[in-house]
């Protein structure tokens, strides 16, 4: 009985130690965001734009 129990507590250890480790990695990881490109920034305009002529459309109503 004694034996299950420390191999469990192990087990618990063990995957305890691997959830930190992970959530460490996790934490480091860099993230990178690749710049608008002119067309990508336009469209983004073109976007904005049209919504907000809808949405000034829909109080009309």
């Amino acid at each position: 009985m004694i034996v299950i129990i420390t191999l469990s507590i192990i087990i618990v250890f063990v995957i305890l130690l691997l959830c930190v480790i992970t959530t460490s990695k996790a934490y480091d990881y860099k993230h990178t965001v690749d710049p608008l490109t002119k067309n990508q920034d336009e469209k983004s305009r073109c976007a904005r734009f049209t919504h907000l002529l809808f949405v000034l459309a829909l109080q009309c109503f």
